[in-house]
């Protein structure tokens, strides 16, 4: 998912990283980070929960950012990475992005979801004055093609599920393109940030 979408962006990147440029794609925490800066739009408190080390193939970081009100445990966003072509001298990509209070149910990530235009989003969170948060619909260049709002039903209880539908505009004419769902939630005053992103087929 991140820093990149295609095998070939991937392999381009491990080039640049061989040739001694953008180091920081060896080391996961700060991948972590330069995925919360890009998707989240903050860069909350980072932790390495597992792996990670020069010999490790997998990695699991967790982004915190503060609870409602300021009071609790944080909202952790959960980064799952993996080093390219399972080599210990690969760089790491994000290859899951998961919340257990934050989750989109349909569409699912996988090599062969396809999104339909328009598309329908599904999932469950927290609302901050009925809204639970954007939804985005991202090329394989990351550029953002379509946007809805995912809403609480009304009279629902403060963690509730939500439908959206909405149109997006393909980079792509002809042919599906790698491309990701995101979900961002942000708490309001309260700051508390978090996202979901499945990897799907973006249908023109």
């Amino acid at each position: 998912m991140f820093p990149d979408l295609t095998r070939w962006q991937a392999e381009a990147d491990q080039e640049k990283v061989n040739h001694g440029q953008d180091s920081w794609k060896l080391d996961a925490v700060k991948m972590a980070k330069r995925f919360a800066e890009k998707f989240l739009l903050a860069g909350g408190t980072t932790t390495l929960v597992s792996g990670g080390s020069p010999h490790d193939l997998d990695a699991r970081v967790n982004l915190a950012f503060p609870s409602p009100g300021g009071g609790g445990p944080p909202r952790i966003t959960q980064v799952t990475l993996s080093r390219l072509e399972g080599n210990a001298t690969g760089i790491w990509e994000v290859t899951a992005v998961e919340a257990d209070w934050l989750f989109i149910s349909s569409p699912q990530s996988g090599p062969t979801t396809r999104s339909s235009n328009p598309v329908t989003v599904t999932g469950f969170g927290p609302q901050y004055e009925a809204q639970i948060g954007v939804v985005w619909v991202l090329d394989h260049l990351y550029n953002k093609i379509g946007q809805g709002f995912a809403m609480a039903p009304s009279g629902t209880s403060p963690s509730t599920n939500f439908s959206v539908t909405f149109p997006y505009t393909s980079s792509f004419q002809t042919g599906a393109q790698e491309g990701i769902v995101e979900l961002l939630h942000v708490g309001g005053a309260s700051f508390d940030f978090g996202a979901v992103l499945v990897k799907v087929l973006v249908n023109p």
